[in-house]
């Protein structure tokens, strides 16, 4: 059975997209690494834990007012244990298409534990003040996941009941692939860009701020919402070298494609 969750993220990250239109939701993935098994990770028993069509509320935070801002639909999921991060990788990979590698950047990745990943659909944006249960995120959950089936108080209860849309909305959008290396357009081989190029790009980017190095948009983020992209294309004769290297952000990356350099 479906089961609705409240959904946060680390201030500035959904507050972020709240800006932006709630269809470049579908082309992220967001995901959880943790030393030992927590709530929504599924334990094995039935409908124990976040499972493709569950709904997610996310909500921001502005000046102490907690909102949610939409109704999305849990698409796909990967919720595993792992031993090694390489593992883990593989198992993003076979899911979403993520480029191996992905998971290092993580800003504390477990060398071991358990792996909670998805992308999402999306219904429709809302604009729903909480009540004031949720002045206290950490006394209902530590880990940005509020079951709606865990609400105690009442007075939430019946504002949940009152104010949160009737589940078979259509949706009007669905989860993308992700996918990091575009498919060369030009019949050019493509190499796997060397580990230490990747990661010397991804620190330099880390040390600039994490900006989207569109000029013309300078969007800031974690880590798995910017692909690394080829100035000149591979199609066009671009190499692997780190100087034809830049990290952009999903949209600007998938809206230049193969074009040449300076055209978004």
């Amino acid at each position: 059975m479906a089961q609705d969750f409240f959904f946060y993220r680390d201030e500035g990250t959904i507050e972020e997209f709240e800006k932006s239109a709630l269809v470049t939701w579908t082309t992220v993935m967001f995901f959880n690494i943790w030393n030992t098994r927590r709530d929504p990770f599924p334990t094995g028993g039935k409908g124990d834990g976040l499972a493709v069509g569950d709904r997610l509320f996310p909500f921001t935070v502005r000046k102490g007012k907690r909102k949610v801002i939409a109704e999305l639909l849990v698409a796909n999921v990967y919720a595993e244990r792992f031993t090694t991060l390489k593992e883990a990788e593989k198992g993003l990979s076979d899911t979403f298409g993520l480029a191996v590698g992905d998971l290092t950047h993580h800003r504390n990745p477990a060398k071991e534990g358990y792996v909670l990943a998805f992308n999402l659909d999306v219904v429709q944006r809302l604009d729903l003040e909480l009540p004031p249960e949720f002045d206290r995120l950490d006394r209902l959950n530590r880990d940005g996941y509020v079951r709606r089936s865990n609400l105690k108080n009442p007075e939430t209860v019946k504002w949940a009941n009152d104010n949160l849309p009737d589940t078979g909305h259509r949706v009007y959008r669905r989860a993308a692939t992700l996918k990091y290396e575009r498919p060369d357009l030009g019949g050019k081989k493509r190499h796997a860009i060397r580990k230490v190029v990747e990661e010397n790009v991804l620190k330099q980017w880390i040390d600039k701020g994490r900006k989207c190095q569109n000029p013309k948009c300078e969007k800031t983020g974690p880590r798995n919402e910017f692909h690394i992209d080829h100035i000149l294309p591979v199609s066009k004769g671009g190499s692997n070298r780190i100087e034809n290297l830049q990290v952009l952000c999903v949209k600007c990356n998938l809206s230049k494609g193969p074009k040449m350099p300076g055209t978004f």
